[in-house]
């Protein structure tokens, strides 16, 4: 049996706070124009989302942190970014195809 719950499931942990706490820290970053901690606070406040199937929330997170990434030219944040919105895009994939077979 998995230690990892469903997201959405009755069981699994409230996010809420974890997502209060990243929008504060990016808040903070963006006020400090600290542009390197705020791409990757934004990475990982589209982790949290995603985890939560809020997809588009995630989807935002990942293609803001792309841009700023892009602007500070950290290519390594910018991959990370890139590869976790092809993550959000194969889940909306995949629910599209579970909803057409259900029809």
């Amino acid at each position: 049996m998995s230690n990892f719950s469903e997201p959405n499931q009755p069981d699994s942990p409230d996010y809420t706070q974890e997502i209060q706490s990243l929008q504060q820290d990016l808040a903070q970053a963006s006020s400090t124009q600290d542009h390197y901690s705020e791409s990757q606070l934004l990475i990982k406040l589209g982790s949290v989302y995603f985890s939560q199937n809020q997809t588009e929330q995630a989807l935002e997170s990942y293609k803001k942190s792309i841009a700023i990434a892009q602007q500070i030219g950290e290519r390594r944040v910018e991959a990370l970014a890139l590869l976790s919105l092809g993550w959000v895009y194969q889940k909306i994939e995949e629910n599209r195809g579970t909803i057409a077979n259900k029809q």
